[in-house]
């Protein structure tokens, strides 16, 4: 008995202050694997692992079983349902997978579905959410759902967890800066979207939500015995946060559901409806203050997150930033040596992403004064026509009337522009390999990184990458 209780004891202090993460030691990844593996031996809840994500390599754990979806309050914050969400999201990433080292690891080749069987999960099926639409072809959202059938206290349950990926394509940074306006400037430049329901919500995240929705309830109808109740946990990172914010928002006041558990990792803003932040209670939105991501699109528009938002500082925070460096500058895996902030707590920063345009309306209209001028010359008809094709090729020919003219025989590319011109350039700075040029680049130069320092750290190339990386997140959800 004493033996026990001095083995209880020594798991109790594990438990709650994690594993070894010095990584001056070159055995740390090895003894918190076996740290893991004596937890997991008495507690068959415990997931731990090593998840591998780009040129980051970390240990991950949680605690988790099926039941707690079931008996915990789903307005109150969970670290474990949060660091559980965090790993759910980056598993989703072509780029990511999980390496359990006290569970059956899933398959490599499909680790993003197999590591819903790992959790007891089952029927897991990924999605393309709005690919083959008529309209808005680049509002689209990639997600794996799965589910499992549980009773527990002589009800029946169906739980299902749906998981949301970040960005993945150029088309959806494009979607992601098209914020939208309920005016006819807007729909004279973009056309019709039927699948964009709810004005209030940023348009590119919205419809992405309503077609995720669609299939969601689709899924759900056919994994549902008569008589269950119903309850989901969202997560999602980046746009898949977005999206997740959105829908976490919904369900909750759907009664379609006994319960919702929603969070989110570096979500951008996603809506203007008022008291969005104090309404929602079951939707928690985990942000580091140092990520360009969090600020978007300006809150100056009038735009705020669905639910409950906890954030903090990798930057300024000791104990984070040290485990940062310790992590990641050397030792388990060398992601650069250096840890980058976006600035996203500077006021300058911030207003001058703002100074892009007034409000969101204003976005989609079109200039009237040598500001709003967009004017390029060139030698031969030819090279004129090509920057033209860039234009069209780059997403952001609609928002201009630019046309091609002779003037004192050279060919002027010219016309004026409406402020989403810039957002989507923007969108393509940030996507482009650092070591591309094009001759738009100049243009948001001149326009505001010169004046203002606009985007320096962030677009300078993808400059939030460390305090957007889905690792910096799980440093956070492991810390809240």
């Amino acid at each position: 008995m004493k033996k026990l209780l001095i083995l209880f004891t020594a798991l109790l202090s594990i438990l709650t202050f994690g594993c070894s993460t010095d990584a001056d030691e070159p055995n740390a990844l090895v003894e918190s694997i076996t740290e893991n593996a004596v937890i997991s031996a008495l507690v068959p809840s415990y997931y731990s692992g090593i998840m591998h994500s780009g040129d980051y390599v970390y240990p991950v754990s949680f605690s988790f079983k099926e039941t707690d979806l079931i008996t915990r309050d789903p307005t109150v914050y969970y670290k474990d349902f949060s660091k559980m969400g965090i790993v759910l999201a980056t598993d989703i990433y072509e780029t990511s997978r999980i390496e359990f080292t006290n569970k059956k690891s899933p398959s490599a080749n499909n680790d993003k579905l197999t590591v819903f069987e790992t959790l007891g999960f089952s029927d897991a099926e990924f999605h393309e959410a709005g690919n083959g639409a008529v309209e808005d072809l680049r509002d689209t959202e990639n997600f794996v759902i799965s589910h499992k059938a549980v009773q527990y206290n002589n009800e029946d349950y169906e739980l299902f967890i749906l998981s949301l990926r970040g960005t993945d394509s150029v088309t959806q940074w494009t979607s992601n800066f098209d914020v939208g306006s309920d005016t006819t400037e807007y729909y004279t430049i973009t056309g019709t979207h039927s699948d964009w329901t709810n004005k209030k919500e940023h348009k590119g995240f919205s419809v992405a939500a309503k077609r995720v929705d669609d299939l969601v309830q689709s899924y759900i109808g056919s994994h549902t015995t008569t008589g269950a109740k119903k309850i989901i946990y969202l997560t999602g990172h980046s746009r898949g946060a977005a999206v997740a914010n959105i829908l976490g928002a919904k369900y909750e006041t759907s009664g379609s559901f006994e319960k919702t558990f929603t969070y989110t990792f570096a979500a951008p803003y996603t809506t203007t409806i008022d008291e969005a932040d104090n309404t929602y209670k079951t939707v928690f939105n985990i942000l580091n203050s140092d990520d360009a991501v969090v600020i978007m699109p300006p809150q100056q528009w009038g735009f705020t997150r669905y639910g409950i938002t906890k954030k903090v500082s990798v930057k300024n925070n000791v104990n984070l930033s040290t485990r940062w460096y310790e992590l990641f500058s050397k030792g388990f895996a060398d992601a650069n040596g250096f840890y980058q902030s976006a600035g996203a707590e500077d006021p300058v920063f911030e207003a001058s992403l703002a100074g892009i345009s007034s409000d969101r309306d204003h976005l989609y209209t079109l200039g009237t004064n040598e500001d709003d001028l967009f004017k390029m010359t060139f030698e031969t008809s030819e090279e004129a026509t090509n920057a033209r094709t860039d234009l069209q090729n780059l997403l952001v020919f609609q928002y201009s009337n630019i046309s091609i003219t002779l003037e004192d025989g050279k060919y002027v590319l010219s016309g004026y522009i409406a402020p989403a011109f810039y957002m989507q350039i923007l969108s393509n700075l940030i996507t482009k390999n650092i070591n591309d040029t094009n001759p738009l680049d100049g243009i948001m130069y001149e326009k505001f990184i010169k004046p203002t320092g606009y985007m320096i750290a962030a677009a300078t190339y993808h400059g939030f990458e460390k305090s957007h990386q889905m690792a910096t997140y799980y440093l956070l959800a492991e810390s809240l």
